[in-house]
């Protein structure tokens, strides 16, 4: 254990693992959604949840490649936010 923990710490790989737990979430609740359309507190959670890994890749990018220029995945994300939003305020 104390082997991945270090592995983890050296390459940088805590971004990555949490933006593939977030996918395999984000697929599950796509599939939930396309099975029942009618539930839109599950395409909020999913576009919530698109939002994050937008995000999340805007950080790793600035930390790890030291690229300023990355602000389109916070714009990204910041616009699936917004839409998120719209969406909870219209139901």
């Amino acid at each position: 254990m104390k082997k991945w923990l270090r592995l983890i710490k050296e390459q940088k790989l805590l971004l990555d693992i949490i933006n593939v737990m977030i996918g395999i979430l984000l697929i599950i609740l796509a599939i939930i959604y396309f099975t029942h359309p009618n539930n839109y507190v599950i395409m909020i959670a999913a576009l919530i949840l698109a939002g994050t890994v937008n995000v999340i890749n805007g950080i790793k990018r600035v930390i790890i490649h030291n690229k300023k220029s990355s602000i389109g995945f916070f714009v990204v994300g910041g616009f699936v936010y917004l839409i998120s939003i719209f969406l909870i305020f219209q139901l």
